[in-house]
């Protein structure tokens, strides 16, 4: 098992708090573990890659560790908006190293190639993460 699996395992899977239609909280264990000094490098991150269509807003807390979404219901399911926030917890877990090495300066840049980069996947939902590499170059 590599070391995001092993994390996933060990309580970053994301739980549902607490639902309405078209709105979730959930409970994301690894967001408290992002140091306060990075906590706009991580919003960046999150406001940057591609969401679902029908996912209205999306809020982390940092200190509660929960996110706040809404969406339309038409369009998209409880369980697909579920799958795409741990895709997006193992993506950041696998690439933390390099995502915290991004300079702020260059996070607009780096955000927006990850974002292109991921859009040029072909199939229904974002990639497997184990399949998902990034060229060095968008790190630097």
């Amino acid at each position: 098992m590599d070391i995001t699996g092993l994390l996933i395992g060990i309580g970053f899977r994301a739980r549902v708090l607490h639902r309405l239609p078209g709105r979730l909280r959930m409970r994301i264990p690894a967001l408290n573990l992002v140091p306060a000094g990075k906590r706009s490098l991580a919003e960046a991150v999150v406001d940057g890659l591609p969401m679902p269509k029908g996912v209205k807003t999306l809020e982390p807390s940092f200190v509660t560790g929960n996110v706040l979404l809404t969406y339309d219901t038409k369009v998209i399911s409880e369980q697909r908006i579920i799958e795409h926030i741990e895709w997006l917890v193992r993506f950041s877990v696998k690439h933390r190293h390099k995502l915290m090495m991004v300079p702020l300066n260059e996070l607009p840049r780096v955000v927006r190639q990850l974002k292109d980069h991921l859009e040029r996947w072909n199939g229904d939902g974002p990639p497997p993460v184990r399949e998902v590499e990034i060229p060095e170059d968008v790190w630097s």
